[in-house]
């Protein structure tokens, strides 16, 4: 299935809006269960009461986020690589002989800090969210019995990231899917009703032979001239 999370290496280039296609390094982690992703923001803060007891001041001292997911795709080895770290995680393809192998190792090991994007569909349009630096903190209890699937579920810590003068833990594009565009032009069929091509009646001239009258040939009457 077509998952709505995915990773990609520490430095890879973030994504800049909604809906353009991720690149190749972004690698897909499969389907998540129905609890969802659950996004949490922490600020510790501390009040400041003057004499009479009233706060008057709130200065904070810590931000954290986080997002947590449980993962339900067990073989995926985008997901196998998230929850055990990439070194731990190695791959046997199918031979004439033998199926497909994955060997994962449980070790202390430190999991690595990878770029992740989740994206969601919202009605006709689609919400984006990049952590351009989080890391596996939490795996929860795995358990495997005959009424279920294997799940993973991770609480990632989404740090600080610093973007030009601007700074985020988790960035989000949000696009509505309903572009303004101009309204094609409806292209109205054209009155193609066929031409009348009858042929054109070639009626014969009248080709009547023109009528030579004779020329009236009456002899000069050449009488001289009386003589006086």
């Amino acid at each position: 299935m077509r998952g709505v999370i995915y990773r990609a290496p520490l430095g890879s280039k973030l994504p800049t809006d909604a809906v353009t296609a991720l690149a190749a390094a972004y690698k897909d982690l499969g389907g998540i269960s129905d609890a969802g992703i659950v996004n949490a923001q922490s600020r510790d803060v501390k009040k400041i009461k003057d004499f009479a007891g009233d706060t008057i001041a709130t200065p904070q001292s810590d931000y954290s986020e986080t997002l947590e997911v449980e993962f339900v795709e067990a073989t995926n080895l985008e997901v196998l690589k998230t929850v055990f770290g990439d070194t731990n995680v190695t791959f046997q393809a199918a031979t004439s002989t033998k199926g497909a192998e994955i060997t994962v190792d449980h070790n202390s090991d430190t999991l690595p800090k990878n770029v992740y994007v989740v994206e969601t569909i919202q009605g006709a349009g689609v919400k984006r969210m990049i952590a351009a630096i989080a890391q596996p903190t939490k795996v929860g209890d795995v358990s495997q019995v005959n009424t279920d699937i294997v799940k993973y579920k991770v609480t990632f810590e989404c740090f600080k990231f610093l973007d030009g003068d601007k700074a985020f833990n988790i960035r989000e594009f949000i696009n509505d899917g309903k572009p303004t565009g101009d309204k094609p032009v409806e292209n109205k069929p054209t009155d193609n009703k066929p031409v009348d091509n009858k042929p054109v009646e070639n009626k014969p001239v009248d080709d009547k032979p023109v009528e030579n009258k004779p020329a009236d040939n009456k002899p000069v009457d050449s009488k001289p001239d009386s003589q006086a």
